[in-house]
């Protein structure tokens, strides 16, 4: 395709040169001005600039080499590279040769459902649709594109793009069901679903029965070697994976089951409906599907290889084990490796895109590993570091062998040859953040946030090591090197010397201390791997003396040189950091044929900007307090940490009711070895080093809420609330789920099974009802809700006669007091609004938060006016004492304490939400109740905790002093019935 770029006179111009050649003289100043003028974005266009490259224009005087000019005419070989997302699909036009951008890049957004929670869905046609609608739009710019030199001339010259071909990279384990004509049966699982994590607990579980039973006993890796990759066969397997997930439509969606033809995944719908080819990313297998990465690409031709052998590569025991051998009947037959040719762009493609029949379409893979291909990470011994909320590790070894504190390796990924290896840290850009906060809240900059960069030089005037202060960075548990959710994070050598630049420096530091464990942990299996491969030591080479790194963490001039200190590598920076996009770009400039392999394609494409080397005399001393320190800190720490996760703010684990008075008895003793239960503190004997005796005086527990049994509110959400199949058979893509239209209508009610589901929870004994109304369009309308007050109305009036009936709605929306006067009449009992909603979060009130607090009482009033209760709920990283005044005022008899984020799935439960339960309980105890009965007020405020409720959390919030336990899949989901979860709650 060669799409023209003229910098030659306007048309008008030049028709009028051939009568008057002064005239064309005068025009030649216009033409150089439009020459330099930017074109306007428009609303749906957007930009990445990660480096200040991302969506520049091409000056035509500066054109690459290999540009090809004649008459005139220069004619650059473009590349088109796609990066399907979470949130949107981009496209970005690439030079072919040098990885340069033309144009820009142009996005386009879709949109993710939540059905129920922890499930997260996507449309397939939505992707393709945008893929369409992101090419065009990239395409575009070209022609606006006219140059941004100060040099730009009026030669005459003329550029024309040839386009060379295109790659997609997509999210990895979003799961597609397809039907024969490869027309999907159903929404897709996306990739952060996490309806199936019973599947994924149930597969090792089969795995080690398997194991067990066999004669002879073998060990998990024995019986199914395909695991090693899930820790050394230790688990867990993430409910992400394919496996997982389509064993989930098998259990739970029979019909689907039975007619899906195909089960593949995002990256092999778009590249069918692209060129007609159904293949599988040979990347994507290697790392999620546990498949043997290099094995698979042995079956590629249409048949699947050989009769005997088409499952080549695959893991067909493990399967048969699990009642899955369909499945790999159902997985695309055919295999290709990253770049490879899938076929040429189908005549309808080619028009839906604006390109040319036949133009080639180039395989992609999960956007996480094209994007090692972007930063040019593809030899062993290779580490790529993507910096973000948290940190993530890759690292190229020289076999796929699996090592302790590491995930892999995987065979045959992301390239054939290779192997990959992952870690990660939990909590790092996330946790410099909540220091930034924390710190800011003294002093600051006029009650503003203080900047990082003020935080970056007072922190670059303290020496290494902080004085005596080191951190562990562990704040939400730890990853890698060693696997561990209830680590937390410590500061270790306080004293009243230290200012916040000390403790802002020592955060850094430690995130780096965990980078150097991770990277040590990852160099160790690469020279396990090396010594396997070539019967050494693995010592020699396997240092990985160069780590490319990306993010955010890049911002910051004093972390940058921290990472390289600390960890004695050399890090270098990319001048371009956007690596999925230029990563597809290099794969579609190898299949092309621009490049003969993706190494000559790094090659020439991608461009090392500045190397950041470790000072050797700091390295020194960094090196002896990681020694000496930093490592003898997790180890001691690590009993403390797990005592506190059964011992929370003093009431123990188990809920049981204990008398505390001196030390702990030697029952309590036996149960929980050198500690005991004393409120706001925790007895750890030897590990705390002082004596186990307390005085009682001073930290007696205080009286938890009241003595009234704690409540299990079921969330509706997470109910069976979906219509049959024949009630919405005609619908647009056939799914077997409600469409918004039917949610709306109170007609709908009873074609689904929601007068069953909560007729369970009366027969359990559990009427207080929790529902979740969240916005689903934008409609400045009462209606426009996931939940509406037509279905409060409807369960309302069905379950009339049910006087002990309580619904409470948590009005999670924007502008919640739209709703609360169609609620009251629906029949809501209690309105819980979001602190955040009338600007709790401390971004758009006064210091005080006197903004917030003055909407929050008035909308608290309206809600009592209207005969219902009032609650108020805030997000995991919302400061609890952020809503003591609006407690004051005696408005709210309820808090809801969320332990997830509001609005997706798939998240763990934020132990954040012990603390402030904890909090609040005190705060109840020694202020509220006392204002209250001054008041004449009989109710004490409820404590609510809701998400990630499950058995294995519900002792913990229990213990802490919640009233209410909100709890979704771990009731509408549970194998023995609902009434069973509920007793296994309490």
């Amino acid at each position: 395709m060669k799409i023209r770029h003229s910098t030659s006179p306007p048309s008008w111009a030049s028709s009028l040169s051939l009568f008057l050649f002064g005239a064309l003289l005068l025009l030649l100043p216009l033409q150089s001005t439009l020459a330099h003028t930017s074109p306007q974005s428009t609303p749906i266009s957007h930009t990445t600039t990660h480096n200040n490259q991302q969506g520049t224009t091409t000056d035509i005087n500066k054109l690459d080499p290999t540009a090809k000019t004649n008459n005139n005419k220069s004619t650059i070989d473009i590349v088109i590279g796609i990066d399907g997302g979470t949130e949107s699909i981009r496209a970005c036009c690439f030079d072919a040769h040098t990885g340069k951008i033309i144009g820009k890049s142009h996005a386009v957004p879709y949109e993710t459902t939540h059905p129920q929670a922890g499930w997260a869905e996507q449309h397939p046609e939505d992707w393709y649709d945008n893929l369409c609608a992101a090419v065009r739009g990239a395409l575009s710019t070209l022609n606006n594109d006219k140059g941004d030199g100060d040099d730009g001339d009026a030669s005459g010259v003329s550029l024309e793009y040839d386009v060379k071909a295109l790659c997609c990279d997509t999210t990895c384990c979003s799961v597609v069901a397809l039907s024969s004509t490869y027309t999907p049966l159903r929404p897709c699982l996306l990739w952060m679903d996490a309806r199936s994590a019973s599947q994924a607990a149930k597969i090792m579980t089969i795995a080690h029965s398997h194991a067990e039973k066999s004669s002879p006993q073998q060990s998990i890796l024995e019986a199914f070697p395909e695991l090693r990759v899930n820790s050394a066969g230790e688990g867990p397997i993430s409910a992400e994976w394919l496996l997982p997930k389509a064993m989930w439509i098998k259990e739970h969606e029979p019909n689907v089951w039975e007619d899906a033809h195909i089960i593949c995944e995002y990256q092999d719908y778009v590249n069918y409906k692209l060129t007609g080819k159904m293949v599988a990313s040979s990347c994507n297998a290697a790392v999620r599907w546990h498949h043997d990465g290099w094995e698979v690409l042995q079956n590629n031709n249409e048949n699947g290889g050989d009769d005997s052998d088409e499952h080549r590569g695959r893991p067909m025991k493990l399967y048969k084990a699990l009642g899955m051998e369909d499945l790999a009947e159902k997985l695309p037959r055919r295999t290709l490796a990253m770049g490879d040719v899938v076929g040429g762009l189908t005549e309808e493609a080619a028009c839906d895109l604006g390109l040319p029949v036949g133009t080639k379409v180039v395989q992609g893979g999960p956007d996480a590993f094209v994007g090692m291909i972007g930063l040019g990470t593809i030899h062993p011994h290779q580490i790529c570091l993507i910096t973000g909320s948290s940190h993530l590790h890759c690292l190229i070894t020289p076999s796929a062998t699996s090592a302790p504190g590491t995930w892999g390796a995987y065979r045959g990924a992301p390239l054939p040859h290779l192997n990959l290896a992952e870690g990660g840290q939990s909590s790092t850009g996330s946790l410099v953040r909540w220091v930034r906060d924390l710190v800011s809240k003294d002093g600051g900059d006029g009650g503003e946030k203080v900047s990082y960069g003020v935080l970056d030089e007072e922190a670059s005037g303290v020496a290494p090591g902080c004085d005596g202060l080191v951190a562990l960075e562990t704040w939400q548990g730890s990853r890698t090197p060693h696997t561990d959710p209830l680590a937390r994070g410590a500061l270790v050598g306080l004293t009243l010397s230290h200012t916040r630049a000390h403790i802002f420096r020592a955060i850094l530091e430690s995130v780096c201390y965990g980078t150097r464990s991770c990277l040590d942990a990852l160099e160790a299996a690469a020279a396990a791997a090396a010594a396997e491969q070539h019967g050494t030591d693995g010592g020699a080479g396997s240092k990985s003396n160069e780590v490319v790194i990306a993010g955010g963490a890049t911002r910051s001039d004093l972390w940058l040189q921290l990472h390289a200190d600390i960890t004695g590598r050399t890090f270098l920076l990319n001048e371009n950091t956007d690596g999925p996009l230029l990563g597809c770009a290099i794969l579609a400039s190898v299949g092309a044929g621009i490049h003969d392999s993706v190494d000559d394609a790094v090659e020439n494409m991608v461009r090392r900007e500045r190397r950041i080397e470790p000072r050797a005399d700091v390295t020194k001393v960094y090196d002896q307090l990681y020694e000496e320190v930093y490592l003898k800190v997790r180890p001691g720490v690590k009993g403390v940490f797990h005592a506190l996760a059964e011992v929370r703010g003093g009431a123990l684990s188990g809920g049981e009711e204990r008398e505390v008075k001196g030390s702990c008895s030697k029952q309590e003793k036996s149960r929980l070895p050198n500690r005991c239960g004393k409120w706001g503190m925790t007895c750890l004997g030897s590990l705390r080093g002082g004596s186990t005796e307390v005085d009682d005086s001073q930290h007696q527990q205080p009286n938890v809420a009241s003595s009234a049994p704690i409540i299990i509110s079921p969330s509706l959400l997470a109910s069976d609330w979906k219509p049959t199949h024949s009630d919405h058979a005609s619908s647009k893509h056939h799914y077997h789920l409600p469409t918004y239209h039917q949610l709306k209508q109170p007609s709908s009610f009873h074609r689904s099974d929601m007068k069953g589901e909560i007729q369970k929870c009366l027969d359990a004994g559990v009427p207080h009802l929790h529902i979740d109304v969240f916005d689903g369009v934008f409609l400045d309308s009462p209606n426009a809700l996931t939940f509406g007050p037509q279905m409060i109305d409807s369960i309302r009036k069905r379950f009339i006669d049910v006087a002990e009936l309580t619904l409470d709605i948590h009005l999670c929306v924007h502008r919640p007091e739209r709703y609360a006067e169609a609620m009251a009449e629906a029949g809501a009992t209690r309105i819980i609004f979001q602190w955040e909603a009338m600007g709790g979060n401390g971004d758009d009130n006064g210091e005080d938060g006197s903004d917030a607090l003055s909407a929050a009482i008035a909308f608290a009033k309206t809600i009592t006016s209207l005969g219902m209760k009032c609650g108020v709920s805030i997000n995991p990283e919302t400061s609890v004492t952020s809503i003591y005044p609006l407690l004051d005022t005696g408005l709210v008899d309820l808090v809801d304490v969320l332990a997830v984020e509001p609005g997706f799935g798939g998240q763990e439960f934020n132990p954040l939400a012990i603390e402030k339960i904890v909090m609040l309980r005190r705060y109840r105890e020694e202020v509220l109740r006392n204002s209250r009965d001054g008041a004449g007020m009989e109710e004490d405020v409820k404590i609510l905790v809701d998400g990630g409720i499950h058995r294995g959390t519900s002792s913990l919030v229990r213990s802490a002093g919640a009233d209410i336990l909100v709890a979704g899949t771990a009731l509408f989901r549970h194998p023995l019935g609902l009434e069973v979860a509920v007793k296994e709650l309490l």
